[in-house]
């Protein structure tokens, strides 16, 4: 589209610089109007579609480089995996595709949700009872204070272990 906002000449970048906040909410917006996603989605990430070298050698200083994002995206509904690549200069779907059996990296949420699914864990939540008992008679000069809820869980991924030639 001639009229965005991105084209502006005070706003022309280096084909290869990162994406700006502007073209990324340009990106998701498409992804989220022009594709066949649910509302459900969350953004793993967005970035630059780094053009062929070809093109780049192409680019004179007054023309202009069609920018576009990569997106991963996480749909809750569908259960899988979008990767799409979205033209920011006319602000168009180029491709989607799904990708089901596969498993992009974390995100924030699951990391919280992860958190919150273990303190509701009935035998979590006992081991965390017993473990202040046990501390408070260990070290008594604690035990005014430390409390269940006190625990610290962290979630921290296993990453792409393997353990002979399988995932775990």
């Amino acid at each position: 589209m001639e009229n965005s906002p991105l084209m502006k000449p005070a706003t022309r970048r280096h084909p290869l610089d990162p994406l700006s906040a502007e073209e990324v909410g340009v990106a998701v917006r498409t992804l989220r109007t022009d594709g066949t996603a649910s509302d459900h989605l969350r953004f793993v990430s967005v970035t630059l579609h780094e053009p062929a070298k070809i093109e780049l050698e192409r680019i004179s200083t007054d023309s202009n480089l069609n920018r576009r994002a990569d997106i991963v995206a996480i749909d809750l509904n569908a259960r899988c995996v979008l990767e799409a690549v979205v033209s920011l200069h006319d602000e168009t779907l180029i491709s989607c595709e799904e990708r089901r059996g596969v498993q992009p990296g974390i995100i924030v949420e699951e990391f919280i949700l992860c958190k919150n699914a273990v303190k509701a864990d009935p035998p979590r939540r006992a081991f965390k009872r017993r473990r202040c008992v046990r501390h408070a008679i260990t070290a008594p000069e604690y035990s005014t204070t430390l409390k269940p809820e006190d625990l610290m869980i962290t979630a921290i991924p296993a990453g792409g272990l393997r353990f002979a030639d399988k995932r775990i």
